[in-house]
């Protein structure tokens, strides 16, 4: 934002635009992403495990999605 307002005075005419010296993004942020969904996948699969089978192993997902839409009456099953 300092770079932006202290580039003002350079603006001579209306739709001038200036170049200021940074990058967006940074340089090697898609590796950063990656690196961190790699970091974070076991979550993702433990969280899918205990929403999806029971604890004896089950898959329960179709029959706990039924459960819940009879929650709702607006819910189709």
């Amino acid at each position: 934002m300092r770079a932006v307002l202290e580039s003002a005075p350079r603006f001579t005419r209306p739709g001038q635009i200036v170049d200021l010296p940074f990058q967006w993004p940074a340089p090697g942020w898609e590796r950063d992403v990656e690196r961190a969904y790699q970091e974070e996948a076991h979550v993702l699969v433990a969280q899918r495990r205990r929403t999806n089978y029971d604890a004896a192993g089950n898959f329960i997902a179709p029959a706990a999605a039924a459960e819940a839409a009879t929650y709702c009456q607006d819910c189709a099953v």
